[in-house]
């Protein structure tokens, strides 16, 4: 069983669109660009603009779309186009709506306004990785692995500033453009060190073993090669707390008790709260390699 959530940019908006009893549609995939079947639909409601599916047989790494249509769709004119496929175990923002809920006054009505609650979870996260000049989720985020080229440097340590959870296979070239030899298995040829290890910290090196296959890393760009999982399994709780404080803050403005937009969240720098700041700080090292 998993919470699928939908949002709807301005539904009352859209209800004048497709009229009295118009549907949220929800698909599902198990690939991204596989054959999509229908899960669930909800009456649109004026004023809500987050819709919450339940999915009893659905898994982390099914796929999913969403569109609208009128109360009973016949042609291709009463539904409208599909919004961006999207995993349900993936993530937007450096925490989820339910913290941002449990922080909120009740007393403000802001319960009701989950797609706007949403919003400022993703403006925070957005606004924070910018300063750092990177992001802390796991690449791929839900399932899979990636590829990556690192330039290297002649050394037997090689830095990667992404962070790695794990890594399949670790390879080399000794030009830039050739072919890739790879090494043996971990903890026999490489493995990986974290350099500054905290709770729930990523690795960020990967070391060649004294007695492995390759003493040194030839050095250049596109030397080496890494597939695996990148940056982190699960969020920082320094990361996590700093944006959350902030979509807190965004959200108070926005929907408290005569708050005003927020504007140019720069301009309100000074007010930042100081677990924004520390979070700043802490992503800001990673990301120059200061670690």
């Amino acid at each position: 069983m998993q919470t699928v959530r939908v949002n709807v940019n301005n539904a009352t908006a859209r209800l004048t669109e497709f009229g009295a009893g118009a549907k949220v549609r929800l698909e599902r995939s198990a690939t991204e660009a596989g054959v999509y079947t229908e899960l669930s639909t909800q009456t649109l409601v004026a004023g809500t603009d987050q819709y919450a599916f339940s999915d009893a047989t659905g898994a982390t790494t099914d796929w999913y779309r969403s569109r609208l249509s009128i109360a009973a769709p016949s042609v291709a004119a009463d539904y409208s186009a599909y919004g961006t496929v999207f995993q349900a175990g993936s993530l937007a923002a450096n925490a989820m709506l339910d913290d941002l809920l449990e922080l909120m006054p009740k007393a403000t009505g802001t319960r009701d306004n989950l797609n706007a609650l949403s919003d400022c979870l993703v403006r925070a996260t957005g606004y924070v990785t910018a300063r750092c000049g990177r992001d802390f989720f796991r690449h791929p985020q839900v399932s899979g692995t990636e590829t990556r080229y690192f330039r290297t440097d002649g050394s037997d340590r090689l830095v990667v500033l992404a962070g790695i959870v794990s890594l399949t296979t670790v390879s080399y070239s000794t030009s830039e453009g050739g072919t890739y030899t790879a090494l043996g298995a971990q903890n026999t040829d490489w493995y990986l060190e974290p350099d500054d290890p905290e709770p729930g910290d990523s690795y960020y090196v990967v070391r060649l073993a004294g007695n492995g296959a390759l003493a040194r890393w030839p050095a250049g760009p596109r030397r080496a090669q890494a597939i695996g999982v990148f940056g982190y399994a699960a969020m920082p709780e320094i990361m996590r707390a700093g944006s959350l404080m902030l979509a807190r803050k965004m959200a108070a403005l926005t929907l408290g008790a005569g708050g005003a937009p927020l504007g140019d969240i720069d301009q309100a720098i000074p007010l930042l709260p100081a677990e924004t700041y520390e979070a700043i700080r802490w992503g800001s090292r990673r990301a120059r390699g200061f670690l």
